[in-house]
């Protein structure tokens, strides 16, 4: 049939043959790439066996950096520190200054008596007071006899002769005996007058004594200078504090920085070593990282091999069942052609059926 002949058509037998050819070709390069892996892993093994050894021989080193970056530190540091010292000397300077300065004003104030000072501006207030009273009553008295004068003109003054006989008549009038009056009351305040001014220079005269305003009033000064120099030397100190402290802060930096610089030294030996061998694991590295990309490169190519492979043994399996559907069609095709064979007239089973069939049906009847 045509189905039969396509499947003939194919060659499969020689088919079959190329598969296994390539199977076997495959399977060779295979072993042989799985041989290259094993190499080289073996080889980025011994490579990993290096790298630890190297690492292990590592000499312990403090990471402190290099010398002459720490060196030029410690220059920084040090005129940092002598600018700060030059600045506290100037800060301490104002500090004794002022505290001359306190000194000076606290002898001037101890050898004022404030305690008398103000006692005696007691009694000059006291004084004070009672002056300005008594002028008061000066002004009182002096107005008194303004008065009394006025008055006096008004009337006339008058002035009594004993052996005149006019003078005698009109002594008792009311207008003499009023002008006496009057003379006689400028005469009292005059007297009045004239005591309350002498008492008022004298009160004057004690209140002068006790006038310690000037006193007073330097001692204030003096006591707020004191207080404004007390701020001053406040402020100084602080000042100067704070100055020791960036001093002091300065100082433990660099005994710190000289201990590393000093470390550093000790363990330059230790560091060169470390350079070498960092220089050693550095290449083991790069010949590992080759190795890794050649292991890589061959497990790809083993991949690809394992899909030829597979794909070969498809291609066997697939030929296989062909073949076999092929011999099965064959022996198909073969017995129908013999089934044929049997049934056409000339054919020798056909014959016997012929001679058997009547006697068969003789029997049946």
């Amino acid at each position: 049939s045509a189905l039969l002949k396509d499947y003939k058509n194919q060659d499969l037998p020689t088919q079959l043959a190329d598969a296994e050819e390539t199977l076997t070709s495959i399977t060779g390069s295979l072993d042989t790439l799985q041989e290259q892996k094993v190499k080289l892993e073996t080889q980025r093994d011994n490579i990993n066996t290096k790298i630890e050894f190297e690492v292990r021989n590592l000499k312990p080193v403090e990471d402190l950096g290099d010398i002459q970056t720490l060196e030029s530190k410690l220059q920084s540091l040090q005129k940092n520190r002598d600018l700060q010292n030059t600045e506290c000397s100037f800060n301490l300077a104002e500090v004794k200054k002022i505290e001359t300065n306190q000194k000076d004003i606290e002898h001037k104030i101890s050898s004022i008596d404030i305690t008398n000072l103000r006692e005696q501006n007691e009694l000059y207030r006291t004084y004070n007071d009672k002056f300005n009273q008594m002028g008061v009553e000066v002004d009182k008295l002096e107005s008194q006899m303004i008065h009394a004068k006025k008055h006096l003109d008004g009337i006339g003054s008058l002035s009594f002769d004993d052996n005149c006989d006019h003078c005698v008549q009109n002594k008792n009038t009311p207008f003499a005996q009023q002008a006496q009056t009057l003379e006689a009351e400028l005469k009292m305040l005059g007297k009045q007058y004239g005591d309350l001014v002498n008492e008022r220079m004298n009160v004057m005269t004690q209140r002068n004594s006790c006038d310690v305003t000037k006193e007073l009033k330097e001692w204030d000064e003096l006591s707020q200078q004191h207080a404004s120099l007390d701020k001053e030397w406040l402020r100084a100190s602080k000042a100067y504090d704070h100055c020791i402290s960036l001093v002091k802060d300065y100082d433990l930096e660099i005994r710190e920085l000289e201990s590393d610089i000093q470390k550093a030294k000790d363990q330059e030996q230790a560091v060169e070593h470390n350079k070498l061998v960092h220089e050693k694991i550095k290449s083991f590295k790069v010949t590992r990282d080759q190795l890794r990309t050649e292991i890589d490169e061959v497990t790809d190519e083993i991949m690809n091999v394992n899909s030829e492979i597979k794909l070969a043994e498809k291609t066997i399996e697939n030929v296989h069942q062909s073949l076999q559907k092929l011999n099965t069609m064959e022996m198909r095709f073969d017995g129908y052609e013999y089934y044929l064979k049997c049934v056409k007239r000339d054919g020798i089973p056909y014959n016997l059926i012929s001679e058997v069939l009547p006697k068969l049906e003789i029997e049946i009847n």
